[in-house]
This record gives C-alpha cells, structure tokens and sequence, in this order.
C-alpha cells in the first residue's frame, strides 16, 4: 500500500491532528494493519466515483462506505483522493478520510458532545 502514495503527498486522518507526511503516514498504516486483534475488516461501499483529469494524468476519486469495526456502522466514511499518473502506474498524493454523518444527525452529535 505504502508504494501506492508519493513522497510528497498529504495524507489526512479522521482526526485533526491526522495530517501526515508518506513517513508518518507508512509508520500509521504498517502498526494498524500489524494489530490482528480486530479480525477481519468488513466494510459496504455506498458509493465510488472516480474522475479522470482530460490529458489522463490525474485523477479524483471519492469512496462512500460503512465499516463493522472502526467508528460506527451507522455513519459513513467518506475517503477522497487525488491521484496521478506515475508512468504506467497510478499513485496517491492526497487523501482525506471523514466521517460524513446526515444532515439530520449533526444536532445529535453536538449533543453528545457538549
């Protein structure tokens, strides 16, 4: 996964403080996926869209998704990317992973936090 993202990236996590380099980020994802404790990890893809630049050289993509064991099940994950073109290869130099509750929920969520 780490050879999929550019030495000069930006790529952010969930919380604010989550705003890495490819060092910290590669540092993050070989400890989290070292943990075998959580099992496997399910998860639903509600959406995926990907944008190809006209010239072919970068690309947006965006993935809507629930996972069973991260966060909660009931609000979504929305992870969106930018990649480019890398010879023959595609390769990730931004990421943005947020949770994306409803409309409806915000209220309940600065609820419960408060």
């Amino acid at each position: 996964m780490i050879n999929l993202v550019t030495e000069d990236g930006l790529y952010c996590g969930t919380d604010p403080r989550e705003l890495w380099d490819k060092k910290t980020f590669s540092d993050y994802i070989t400890k989290a996926f070292a943990d075998t404790s959580m099992g496997a990890i399910n998860y639903t893809i509600d959406k995926r869209e990907i944008r190809v630049e006209k010239n072919g050289t970068s690309a947006i993509a965006l993935e809507q998704f629930r996972m069973d064991v991260f966060f909660s099940p009931k609000t979504p994950l929305r992870m969106v990317s930018h990649l480019i073109k890398d010879g023959d290869n595609w390769k990730f130099d931004f990421t943005s992973l947020s949770l994306v509750p409803t409309n409806e929920d915000i209220h309940k969520i600065n609820k419960a936090v408060e």
